[in-house]
């Protein structure tokens, strides 16, 4: 399988979903329910992990469970890092929690999964300006948003309505590599050195009247 085009931004991110419609992912192609692994993979070539999306790809196809009928569930995700000695914080709360912690932690790049439209979906962002007020690159968001600059501030107003529930991934790098790589990567060896190893429990907020499901389907409008 090749992955088309358009579905990649001109330095070798996924931006868009749609056109991976030739990746099965469970009983659905990646265009419905792929967004966890692309996202994933997202963060991986923002580490600077010389690792193909095609790879990521068939690892998280050999451990999705449900045949993909729910989208790639949370702790799948958390199990593609741990299984790699990546440590990760995760944490769950309301979309000011999702700023607070992106602040205290001084997150470099995460993993979010929030409620596009009615679609639950997983987005990935990197920092491209750590001067405040902090600017990130979002990936795959929606139709006209797949690959864009903003503010955490901004996608919380715009993508992340009233109170649901988000929840946040912020990996670091495998232990190994990043003590390796000495001087050159100290902020990102200092990051992943630093990073809890058991998620941040943010109170949550529950939503009455339905019930989210905590993986990705769809890509939202």
């Amino acid at each position: 399988m090749e992955i088309d085009p358009r579905a990649l931004t001109e330095d070798g991110y996924l931006k868009d979903q749609d056109y991976l419609k030739n990746f099965p992912y469970g009983r659905y192609p990646t265009s419905f329910n792929g967004c966890g692994w692309v996202a994933i993979y997202n963060v991986e070539h923002a580490i600077g992990q010389s690792i193909a999306a095609e790879a990521v790809y068939e690892v998280m196809r050999k451990m999705l469970p449900y045949d993909g009928t729910q989208g790639t569930p949370f702790p799948t995700m958390v199990r593609y890092y741990a299984e790699r000695n990546i440590p990760v914080a995760r944490i769950y709360g309301s979309g000011e929690t999702l700023i607070r912690a992106v602040r205290e932690y001084g997150a470099p790049r995460g993993i979010l999964r929030y409620m596009e439209g009615r679609e639950p979906h997983y987005i990935a962002f990197v920092r491209v300006d750590a001067e405040a007020p902090a600017r990130y690159r979002f990936f795959n968001a929606a139709d006209g948003k797949e690959d864009f600059v903003e503010t955490m501030e901004y996608f919380r107003s715009e993508h992340i309505r009233g109170r649901r529930i988000v929840r946040l991934l912020l990996p670091g790098e495998e232990r190994n590599d990043a003590r390796a790589r000495g001087k050159n990567h100290i902020v990102d060896a200092k990051w992943s050195e630093h990073l809890p190893r058991r998620r941040v429990q943010y109170p949550v907020l529950r939503c009455k009247a339905c019930i989210e499901p905590l993986s990705g389907v769809g890509r939202g409008a």
